[in-house]
């Protein structure tokens, strides 16, 4: 019987000296990106926003080839156009009574606020209240407001033009992006990364169609309550609900604004069935379309997100707080695979390997 060799052990110095170069690998990533954040923040931010934009359509597309076996090429053509119609559709058939409804909004808005404002009047507390906040409106004329939102609609219409294109240029050609930035990463670490990759666009993919679902369904709900209620707007102030609600915690308040301002210049039982109808479809987004995405996806603690969205909003202003959550995703990801597994040496739930490599190829 021959005598069985034990297989040679790891050096512990090398081993050592493995992780600390692995540790500084990503402190020096973490600060090259703080440094990069920090000169050229709207950059990165709008590369982010063009990378979702990329996963989003290769969700469709892929969706699309395993149905009907199509190239990856054709499918992505297709979603594009059928994307493409869908816009060009609704702004033909909604866009007429959605532009009369946000002009009617930008004039009903300062009448509801001087009726509330009256209203408030008539209380002790409410004179208070209307006093310490009166320095608000003290600040700059009329023309440099409009001066100031006419850049800001410039600025947003000419970042939406970047993301598109960065979008599809990054989904149409992946495999060569993803190459190009693994030629970065030591030779012997690149399958690593390519796993991270494909996790985090695993994990990017579902909260992405998640958020969509959820604003779709918040926006028609929305929509819906507030028709019934004989609210005035209900349509413009349905899509406002549905688009912030892509920024989790902050957008559904802010979305609530306009509405119930509205409804409480008409009466204060009124802005209650209003504050009812937010809350009550909050409440099912919360624990009904939330808890099916996070099946997909990281769990994302409530506390990390908002002082997430909180820090990047204070740094980076609009864009950074509605990135913050995606970017947060991202960083989950690599947190648990670059250090608790890698340095740390701890197993840990990744949807999109617990899924039995479901999660592979979302980049490329």
């Amino acid at each position: 019987m021959r005598d069985v060799i034990p297989p040679p052990q790891p050096d512990p110095a090398t081993v050592f000296l493995h992780r600390v170069l692995l540790a500084v690998g990503i402190s020096g990533s973490a600060l090259a990106i703080g440094l990069l954040l920090w000169f050229a923040p709207q950059v990165v931010l709008l590369a982010f926003a063009g990378v979702l934009v990329a996963v989003f359509l290769r969700s469709l597309s892929d969706g699309l080839r395993r149905t009907t076996g199509l190239h990856d090429g054709w499918c992505l053509a297709i979603v594009v156009i059928a994307l493409i119609g869908i816009v060009a559709s609704a702004t033909v058939l909604v866009a007429p009574s959605v532009g009369k409804q946000v002009d009617q909004l930008a004039v009903e808005l300062p009448k509801s606020f001087d009726r509330l404002t009256a209203q408030l009047q008539q209380y002790g507390w409410g004179t208070w209240l209307l006093e310490r906040g009166s320095a608000a409106g003290q600040e700059s004329g009329g023309f440099r407001q409009a001066a100031t939102a006419l850049r800001a609609a410039i600025g947003v219409g000419a970042n939406l033009i970047v993301v598109g294109f960065l979008g599809l240029y990054f989904a149409a050609q992946p495999r060569m992006y993803l190459t190009g930035m693994l030629y970065l990463v030591p030779h012997n670490r690149r399958d690593r990364m390519r796993e991270v990759c494909d996790e985090i666009g695993y994990e990017l993919r579902w909260w992405l169609l998640g958020q969509v679902f959820a604003m779709l369904l918040i926006g028609t709900l929305t929509t819906i309550g507030l028709w019934l209620l004989g609210i005035p707007l209900a349509l413009i102030l349905g899509i406002i609900a549905g688009l912030l609600n892509f920024v989790p915690n902050f957008g559904p308040w802010i979305a609530a604004i306009p509405g119930v301002l509205l409804a409480l210049s008409d009466s204060p039982t009124t802005g209650a069935y209003v504050i009812a109808v937010y809350a009550g479809v909050q409440i099912l987004e919360s624990y009904c379309i939330t808890p099916m995405v996070q099946q997909r996806t990281v769990d994302l603690p409530p506390a990390a997100t908002i002082l997430s969205q909180v820090l990047m909003g204070l740094l980076l202003g609009v864009l950074g707080l509605a990135l913050a959550t995606p970017l947060l995703v991202v960083v989950l990801v690599m947190v648990k695979m670059l250090y608790v597994e890698d340095i740390i040496g701890e197993r840990m739930r990744l949807p999109g390997r617990d899924r039995s490599g479901a999660g592979k190829r979302i980049i490329c």
